[in-house]
């Protein structure tokens, strides 16, 4: 079974984001499994927080988005969000997991094998 994800694989600590977010889960959610949707809480939070610094006046709504507008790209551990006035993505990689044998595993690392028909 092979899935698509919108953030990096969670377990992999050599990745700086994983890196932050897992000490980060250790030191305020000790008692939780790191995992995808927190790790892209964990970056949607981080993000929020950055562009809030950035907000120029009364934080409002529109001076929230100027704010990342302006700023444009913002690096959390070493993941770029990059923004602009016709892109709201932020960011644009899809990262690929297999579960076999009942563990997920990033595509990279999983040994596939393609069946041929004759």
């Amino acid at each position: 079974c092979i899935i698509s994800q919108v953030v990096t694989f969670p377990y992999d600590t050599t990745t700086p984001l994983v890196a932050e977010y897992t000490a980060a889960m250790k030191a305020h959610q000790s008692d939780v499994e790191p995992g995808f949707v927190s790790l892209e809480g964990y970056l949607v939070g981080r993000l929020f927080c950055m562009a809030a610094e950035n907000v120029s006046g009364d934080f409002t709504r529109e001076n929230f988005l100027n704010a990342i507008g302006d700023t444009k790209t913002f690096n959390i551990g070493g993941t770029a969000l990059r923004f602009g006035p016709e892109d709201h993505q932020g960011m644009d990689n899809v990262f690929l997991t297999v579960i076999r044998d009942g563990k997920i595993q990033p595509m990279s690392a999983a040994k596939t094998t393609v069946a041929q028909n004759d």
